[in-house]
């Protein structure tokens, strides 16, 4: 009898670290990816990140899955960098603003009047994206995706063609954004720190009389229907990433890694073009249908910008990033410019 009970003993011992040794995703919990974006629900973006996370679950079995926190209802960016890091959430999808939060130096690639178009970013962006994705992984976060999003017009109530015009302007700047701050100041212009919740009715009461943005932004937050005129020049390129943090990286199995990492990246490609298409759609709307009048900047207040633009480079040098990245950056840059027809 004690021989029978020994044997089974081992039996059982045997059965149980049999499935102790079985495969992760066939005896874990699956993972519930909680992920914020300011994007609001039923957008184009939104709804290709909901095609993404169908994939995701369909081919990892249902182990893995992103849950959406759409139209900044976990709050503005810097509130999801927090909860990210508290594990409130998961990850996220950033502008540069709350990218830089995390590491400053990806703001080199939103300095203004940069790049001549989005191939240009697109070329540089791609030359540097593991260096970014191990400054990223060093503050605990994985970068998984990082593109241009769009191309930043001023939007104003009144025209802004010259440098008085931009000193008359009661313009908004992204409250606690460094690179639009010192951008305007150093163009001449006083701007209005505020939150973006608070752009739309600091435009009703007449607080601020301009803003930036994409016009698919325009679009999507209401505030074409505060303003009149654009100013053609378009002055910065915004960049947007998706990331997670590592600690949820690290519940995932490397096979679940490769798959949300590729998955993430197919997305955000076909994401990536089809909102330059609704980019260029909006801007005919706002022009066509809402009526808002483009203006040309004066020929020479171009070249000022560009000037006191190439002067801010240099000034954010050791604030913002090292001067090693920025060279890169220009260099990457040129190199691309020169072997276009």
């Amino acid at each position: 009898m004690k021989q029978r009970a020994r044997w089974t003993t081992w039996f059982l011992m045997l059965l149980l670290s049999s499935v102790a040794l079985q495969p992760r995703t066939a005896w874990a919990e699956p993972v519930v990816i909680k992920f914020a974006t300011l994007a609001p629900e039923g957008t184009p973006w939104m709804n290709i990140m909901e095609d993404m996370n169908r994939e995701v679950q369909d081919k990892s079995a249902g182990q893995v899955a992103f849950r959406f926190y759409a139209g900044g209802v976990a709050g503005d960016e810097r509130d999801v960098i927090r909860k990210i890091r508290i594990n409130q959430l998961h990850g996220g999808a950033l502008s540069g603003f709350g990218l830089g939060d995390v590491l400053s130096e990806i703001r080199v690639l939103e300095l203004p009047l940069l790049f001549q178009g989005a191939a240009e970013a697109d070329h540089v962006t791609t030359a540097l994206f593991e260096h970014f994705s191990a400054g990223f992984a060093q503050k605990g976060f994985i970068l998984l995706a990082l593109q241009e999003s769009g191309v930043v017009y001023l939007f104003s109530k009144e025209p802004i063609r010259t440098k008085a015009d931009m000193a008359r302007s009661k313009m908004w700047s992204w409250q606690g954004d460094p690179l639009p701050q010192a951008m305007f100041q150093a163009y001449g212009i006083a701007p209005v720190p505020l939150s973006l919740p608070n752009v739309l009715p600091s435009l009703q009461s007449g607080l601020i009389d301009a803003c930036y943005g994409t016009p698919l932004t325009l679009l999507a937050l209401q505030w074409f229907t505060k303003v009149k005129y654009r100013t053609s020049l378009a002055m910065t390129h915004v960049m947007g990433a998706l990331m997670v943090s590592e600690t949820l990286w690290r519940q995932l199995t490397p096979e679940q890694q490769t798959l949300v990492r590729d998955t993430v990246r197919k997305y955000n490609v076909k994401a990536a073009t089809t909102m330059r298409q609704y980019d260029v759609k909006a801007l005919t709307l706002l022009q066509n249908t809402a009526g808002i009048e483009t203006i040309d900047v004066a020929e020479d207040e171009v070249t000022r910008l560009h000037h006191i633009s190439a002067q801010m480079r240099q000034d954010f040098t050791g604030k913002l990033y090292p001067q090693a990245l920025l060279d890169r950056v220009l260099a990457l840059r040129d190199a691309y410019r020169q072997k276009q027809p």
